[in-house]
C-alpha cells in the first residue's frame, strides 16, 4: 500500500493520521494498554484528539471505570508527553473531567506531578470551574480535594457560571447535601443558611433557598435576607382572592 502511495505521488503516511488517532483514542477506550504503546512509540500524537467531541487520550482515560487500569494507561499517556490542560469541545480538560467523574486517585496523582499545567483554575465553556464540577460529581471526598487545592491557591470559590450558580448552589440543586456540608462546615464557603435547610433536611424550602442564594450580592447569606424570602414565600402561597359564588 505505501508502494502505491509513492507511486501515486502521494506523500502521505498509512494509516491516515485522523484514523490513527482515533485508533489511539480506542485503544484507550478499550483500555488495550499494549496497543496504546505500541502506538505512541509509532510516532501517533499523544495529543492527537477526537474530531467529534474533542477528547484526547488523557479525557478520555478519565472514563475508564476500572481504577488500576486508569492509573497505569494515565501515567503512560503523561510519560510520552500528554498534556492534562488540553481542552476539548465543552472546554474540559482532563484535570476538569476527572472531578466531574470524582476520579480522586487521578486528582491525587496530578497533585503530585508538580511540574504538570493540571488547569486548576481552568473554566469550562458553560462557565464552570473544577470545584462546581467536583460539586456535580457528588463525591464529597472530590469537593474536598480541589476545595483544599483552591484555598491553597486562593482561587474565588464562589465565582458563578453562565447560569449564575456557584459550587454550593449546584450541589444544593442536585440534592448532594454532603458535598453541601463539606462546603460549610471545613469552613470553605461562608453562609448563614439555617442547617435544615441547607442540607435538605426540611421539605419544601428548596426553591426559596435557590432564591436567596440568588439574591445575596456577596456570596453569603444573612438571616434578613431568610425572613424576608421566607415571608414572600408565605404569603404568595396563599390566594390573593376568593372567587365569589
Amino acid at each position: 500500500m505505501r508502494a502505491e502511495l509513492k507511486t501515486a505521488g502521494l506523500h502521505q503516511t498509512w494509516p491516515p493520521k485522523s484514523n490513527r488517532s482515533l485508533i489511539l483514542i480506542e485503544a484507550v477506550h478499550s483500555e488495550r494498554h499494549r496497543q496504546l504503546r505500541l502506538l505512541l512509540d509509532a510516532g501517533v500524537n499523544v495529543n492527537c484528539q477526537d474530531p467529534e467531541t474533542g477528547h484526547t487520550p488523557l479525557i478520555r482515560a478519565m472514563f475508564i471505570e476500572n481504577a488500576r487500569q486508569r492509573r497505569a494507561i494515565v501515567k503512560t499517556l503523561l510519560g510520552y508527553g500528554g498534556r492534562v490542560e488540553k481542552t476539548d469541545r465543552e472546554g474540559k480538560t482532563a484535570f476538569a473531567w476527572a472531578c466531574l467523574l470524582g476520579r480522586n486517585d487521578v486528582i491525587r496523582y496530578l497533585f503530585r506531578e508538580i511540574h504538570l499545567d493540571i488547569g486548576l483554575g481552568s473554566i469550562d465553556s458553560s462557565g464552570n470551574d473544577n470545584l462546581t464540577l467536583a460539586c456535580a460529581s457528588g463525591n464529597p471526598t472530590t469537593v474536598r480535594l480541589i476545595a483544599d487545592a483552591f484555598r491553597k491557591a486562593r482561587i474565588d470559590m464562589n465565582r458563578r457560571n453562565l447560569n449564575d450558580e456557584n459550587a454550593i448552589m449546584t450541589a444544593h440543586r442536585l440534592g448532594f447535601y454532603d458535598c453541601v456540608k463539606v462546603l460549610v462546615e471545613d469552613g470553605y464557603v461562608a453562609t448563614t443558611m439555617p442547617k435544615e435547610v441547607l442540607y435538605g433536611e426540611e421539605r419544601g424550602t428548596s426553591s426559596v433557598h435557590a432564591r436567596v442564594l440568588q439574591q445575596a450580592p456577596n456570596r453569603c447569606i444573612t438571616l434578613p435576607q431568610i425572613f424576608s424570602m421566607y415571608s414572600d414565600h408565605l404569603t404568595n402561597s396563599f390566594p390573593r382572592s376568593i372567587s365569589k359564588r
